[in-house]
């Protein structure tokens, strides 16, 4: 009965250090609550299983619940930590440790009951705002009422009540294996060395000369794969020794550099005896020697976090440039169903243009070199008329490349991703099947028609003369229907004669080349409707290739796809974002506010001689700034050239929005900051 009594007046008496721990619970129970929750709103339940949302909310809940681990874990060790004296007084007076364990534990039960109540209580108001903002990003017009989620409730309570649990565990263990002797040592003030010891010297040299050598082979990662074998094992072995370098190289930034250039601005008396710079540099030396492990970790793992973030919104971002690009026009119909619906738009008295462009298809070997590797490609091609390409120009979304032609000339439409890659070279001839001429091929160009692996076979493609291209057979060859309407008022009544007079229909062939004695042998087997791709690859004989398309495309139908993944992708990376940055700014304050006392005498032996309220206050917002900012600066460089390295394969790196999304979590981190410093300022003075 005493030590229930004991827990209640310990909450009590040090609340201050109770809340922070009992908001810090809270919060990760609110974020987590919050987020499944939205993955069972019954109203975004009725559109998982037409869009992959399911899956990409379920990855973005693991990686949740990951963070929120790690971070309950490091706020209960901050939490212990300040306790350890008083443990020690309570086995002084007589009690045993298994009666401080259990007076821990009813305090954990006080704690963790509390804090998963306020937590769910605030996911319950919480989760319809971020339902509402991911049904926002996903362009879903969502009416979202109250809803108290019973699968959301009964994983939460059983997730939260593991780690706590295992948190439980671990605080016993080490209380139980923890002296007396310890237990009053543990927090005591570290004294800073003013050594300037040859091994940190060598740790910072060679940690700068890591992450210097790790930034340098990302901002030329395509000539280091390359030089490393290519796209094969040079992607994986490059992306790994870049990784591994610029992992050592922080913490040995953190162990060795930083130490090092603050034991030089000691040596700098015009700086070091600045204002109340001695106190800062000396605090700051302290802690780094203290902290060095958990600031090059936040410094490793924020960076992890940025690039993630960067990347998955670029590639959001380049999921609605790629939708532009795979449709550049309203419709792309193939010839034998477009008749039908052009007669629909006209009767309707929709305005539009229509052009038309013809494919033939015919076996060829061309000589390709990527990463400096030959990469020869040997199947059929698709050929189409110069004019017809000329024709469309006008109508598309974004203007074609200019190309002009000779006899004998040809001109291959390459995919954007190979045009970014350096050392993608095509050769100087096209070898086709039978008795056909042979063409050079004059330059490559970004292929933008659109279509392909939709309406158009995923094979490569090449423009040639009209001469030139009426000299092919048309043995294998398919037209199709580009279809533009004029007045955006129109779109949504086309779109739903689109789906009503457009059945879908799948289209596949087999075929089968190579080449013997320098000449290329084999043929492909006629068009035809097929059920699925599934159903074509079964009947592919052994040694056979096959290729399906599409009977038509809709701009509107894959913007509209396009933007649910874009709203997805771009929720959960920001939702990962934020729930990472408060935990390891929350992990950053812990650590700092659980200093305030030791920090007090000093700060208060500064006023007694002379030192303002303002000084005082500006080297409290220096030192927190520097520890909140050290890590998070690393993490941004590592991010901006793993976002380098990643522009070498691809330009979603580019994207403006990557940009607003980190500006937007940084003005958080900011506001966390300031937060922090403020909190702490006021334990100090007070």
């Amino acid at each position: 009965m005493q030590i229930f009594k004991l827990a209640r007046k310990n909450i009590f008496r040090q609340f201050h250090i109770y809340f922070l721990y009992l908001l810090n619970m809270s919060f990760s129970v609110m974020v987590y609550y919050s987020f499944l929750t939205m993955m069972d709103y019954p109203e975004l339940e009725k559109i998982t299983s037409s869009q992959s949302i399911t899956t990409g909310l379920q990855l973005g809940s693991g990686i949740i619940l990951l963070f929120l681990v790690v971070f309950m874990i490091s706020a209960n060790h901050f939490f212990m930590n300040q306790r350890h004296k008083e443990f020690g007084l309570y086995t002084v007076l007589g009690m045993r440790k298994s009666q401080i364990i259990q007076l821990l534990f009813l305090e954990m039960m006080y704690l963790s009951g509390t804090s998963l109540v306020i937590g769910l209580l605030l996911g319950g108001v919480f989760s319809k705002l971020f339902g509402l903002i991911l049904g926002k990003a996903m362009l879903l017009n969502l009416k979202l009422p109250f809803y108290l989620s019973l699968v959301a409730l009964k994983k939460v309570s059983r997730d939260f009540m593991l780690v706590f649990l295992f948190i439980f565990f671990q605080n016993g263990f080490r209380l139980y294996r923890t002296s007396l002797v310890t237990l009053f040592k543990r927090n005591q003030p570290s004294t800073p060395s003013t050594r300037y010891p040859l091994f940190l010297l060598l740790i910072g040299v060679g940690g700068i000369s890591l992450l210097a050598y790790g930034y340098w082979q990302a901002s030329h990662f395509t000539s280091y794969m390359t030089a490393l074998g290519g796209v094969d094992t040079g992607l994986l072995k490059g992306s790994f020794f870049i990784l591994i370098s610029c992992v050592v190289g922080t913490y040995f930034l953190f162990y060795g550099g930083l130490p090092i250039l603050l034991i030089g601005l000691k040596k700098v008396k015009s700086i070091y005896y600045k204002d109340l710079h001695m106190i800062t540099i000396s605090r700051l030396y302290v802690q780094l020697k203290e902290n060095a492990r958990m600031l090059a970790t936040i410094g490793v793992l924020a960076g992890t976090s940025f690039s993630l973030i960067g990347g998955t919104t670029g590639l959001s971002d380049f999921l609605l440039q790629n939708a532009k690009a795979r449709v550049p026009v309203s419709y792309m119909i193939d010839q034998q169903s477009s008749e039908s619906f052009k007669k629909k738009l006209t009767e309707k008295k929709i305005d539009y243009t229509a052009k038309s462009i013809e494919v033939k298809q015919v076996g060829s070997y061309w000589e390709k070199e990527l990463f400096r590797k030959q990469d020869n490609y040997i199947g059929p091609s698709s050929f189409i008329r110069e004019s017809d390409y000329q024709s469309v120009k006008k109508y598309l979304l974004f203007s074609l490349p200019s190309v002009k032609l000779e006899n004998g000339e040809t001109i291959y439409l390459d995919q954007k991703n190979e045009l970014l890659i350096e050392g993608a070279k095509t050769g100087e001839k096209i070898r086709l099947s039978q008795t056909l001429p042979n063409f050079s091929v004059k330059e490559k160009v970004e292929d933008k028609l659109g279509g392909q692996g939709g309406i158009r076979y995923n094979q490569p493609t090449f423009i040639l003369t009209d001469e030139d291209w009426e000299k092919l057979p048309r043995t294998h060859s398919y037209g199709y229907d580009m279809i533009q309407l004029k007045h955006s008022s129109q779109e949504t009544l086309a779109n739903q004669l689109y789906h009503d007079q457009i059945p879908e229909v799948l289209y596949g062939q087999i075929e089968n080349y190579y080449v013997q004695n320098n000449q290329l042998i084999g043929a492909q087997e006629p068009e035809r409707n097929v059920e699925s791709e599934a159903s074509i690859s079964q009947s592919v004989p052994e040694g056979y290739g096959y290729l399906t398309r599409k009977n038509s495309m809709s701009y509107y139908d894959e913007w509209q796809e396009a933007r649910h993944k874009f709203g997805l992708i771009t929720y959960v990376a920001v939702f990962l974002g934020i729930t990472f940055l408060l935990a390891i700014g929350s992990i950053i304050m812990l650590k700092q506010l659980s200093q305030a006392d030791e920090d007090r005498k000093r700060y208060q032996w500064l006023a007694k001689i002379g030192a303002s309220q303002a000084q005082i206050k500006q080297t409290i917002y220096q030192q927190n700034r520097l520890i909140f900012f050290l890590p998070i600066t690393i993490a941004l460089s590592h991010a901006y050239f793993a976002l380098q390295a990643f522009s070498h394969l691809s330009d979603i790196s580019q994207s403006p929005f990557i940009f607003i999304v980190i500006a937007f979590l940084l003005l958080l981190y900011i506001l966390f900051y300031r937060w922090t410093s403020a909190v702490y300022y006021q334990l100090v003075v007070g």
